[in-house]
């Protein structure tokens, strides 16, 4: 073995090294929104190709204006968590359930906004099998509400875990000594981030194409 393959050697085994550090369940979360950005990715992209090749046509489909208003909420939204970790470091109890609660309520409206949309184009006469354009937009915004119902689920059950820590002394002490629970309030942070992020990108790229 060479230096250079020794060198190599030597930076995998490091990688492997800094990848046993994370959390089990953060990198679950990582990997799930991974196969989740790859499904938009797949989607997006055959919608594109579709739309440059297809034989039918969807140009009177009128992109549904709750979409756009769901943008605006999630725009504003993208700024509800800030702070939550710093809130976790100064034993903020009150502060972290009030900003999850925020993102909780900020994703059950974004998801009426998301049906009040789907309301519109079956208005419109589109269905899912209408055209290849209606059929993307039904599917690529379905599997964004699944991912959004899913980290409201989360979020919901992290509620009710932590709804009576500080009437227990014992308990909000373990809270705020556990590692785990920062990673918790993490990994709420970083999906969150990601549900506004991607209905951005998947907005944009749909407001684009048609």
């Amino acid at each position: 073995m060479d230096k250079k393959e020794l060198k190599e050697g030597r930076h995998v085994l490091k990688g492997l090294k800094e990848l046993e550090k994370i959390h089990p369940h953060k990198l679950i979360t990582f990997l799930f929104l991974f196969g989740i950005s790859l499904i938009y990715s797949y989607l997006l992209i055959s919608v594109t190709i579709e739309s440059i090749i297809g034989n039918d046509s969807g140009t009177n489909l009128q992109f549904p204006k709750f979409y756009i208003v769901a943008s605006f909420l999630i725009l504003a939204a993208m700024f509800v968590p800030v702070g939550l970790l710093q809130a976790f470091k100064a034993e903020n109890l009150f502060l972290i359930r009030k900003k999850v609660f925020g993102l909780f309520l900020a994703g059950a409206v974004f998801l009426v906004f998301q049906g009040i949309g789907w309301l519109e184009l079956i208005f419109q006469g589109f269905n899912l099998k209408s055209n290849y354009i209606s059929t993307y937009l039904y599917l690529i915004t379905g599997f964004h509400m699944v991912t959004v119902l899913i980290g409201n689920g989360a979020i919901a059950l992290y509620l009710y875990l932590t709804r009576n820590i500080h009437h227990d002394g014992v308990a909000r002490l373990i809270f705020f000594t556990s590692p785990y629970e920062k990673t918790k309030l993490e990994i709420i942070h970083n999906y969150w981030v990601f549900v506004c992020i991607s209905w951005i990108f998947i907005v944009t790229w749909l407001i684009f194409l048609l």
